[in-house]
């Protein structure tokens, strides 16, 4: 379905039930609506191995995370709101993405990372927020290479060392322990980064940096559209 076509011509009758996380949160889709974002879903409701009932269940993904994604199939909008949690969300939305292989997703939810982070300082790139995504995104995956940037970036912040002061080398220690791809990711950053002069991550100038692509073809320089709440939301 092209995205440029009525939203209504295209939704057809059908349904299926998706079942998501540890809560079996439930979510109701059109069937050719999501089947025609990914290839995934249209193996698992119309396939050989077809879900009969209609029904897949999703117990390792994030019910919050999937709830943007649904939003997204209907509304073709990144929803983005000025609050950490959401931040963390939209990452558990990337690595998702990934996973179901639909790059065009995953590059707007890039957009949508780093448009908050370069809003709104309080947008904090964790230690578990690099450690969630290492664990879960191919080695080439942008979102692991912005992350680690971004991290780095944050370590020494009076120096702009990227070296783990004292306030940090405990998260660099689980880090390089709890992933077997960190420290060499990380040393090839520092051996690329020429003087300390790190790739500015919080800057939305490039904006094609952190998407894929087919090759020879344009990117879109898409915009994430904006749902947020006037001040960054501690809570």
């Amino acid at each position: 379905m092209s995205i440029e076509e009525p939203l209504g011509k295209n939704l057809g009758c059908s349904i299926v039930k998706i079942y998501v996380g540890s809560t079996n949160t439930e979510f109701i889709v059109h069937q050719n609506i999501i089947c025609s974002a990914t290839e995934y879903f249209t193996k698992a409701f119309t396939g050989a191995f077809k879900e009969r009932n209609g029904t897949i269940h999703l117990p390792e993904e994030c019910p919050e995370a999937f709830s943007l994604f649904v939003d997204w199939l209907y509304r073709r909008r990144i929803l983005l709101i000025a609050k950490q949690a959401h931040l963390n969300t939209l990452v558990k939305l990337y690595v998702f993405s990934e996973k179901i292989c639909l790059t065009h997703l995953s590059n707007k939810v890039m957009d949508g990372i780093r448009i908050m982070c370069g809003k709104y300082k309080e947008a904090q790139v964790t230690t578990a927020m690099v450690g969630y995504v290492f664990k879960n995104t191919f080695l080439d995956s942008p979102l692991r290479t912005w992350a680690l940037r971004d991290w780095v970036n944050h370590l020494d912040p009076t120096l702009n060392s990227g070296i783990p002061d004292a306030a940090t080398t405990k998260d660099f220690a689980k880090l390089c322990t709890e992933n077997e791809d960190f420290l060499e990711a990380y040393f090839c950053y520092m051996r690329t980064a020429a003087n300390g002069k790190f790739p500015i991550t919080r800057s939305y100038a490039a904006k094609c940096m952190y998407h894929r692509h087919p090759l020879k073809s344009m990117c879109y320089i898409g915009k994430a559209e904006w749902v947020v709440k006037p001040a960054w939301d501690s809570e």
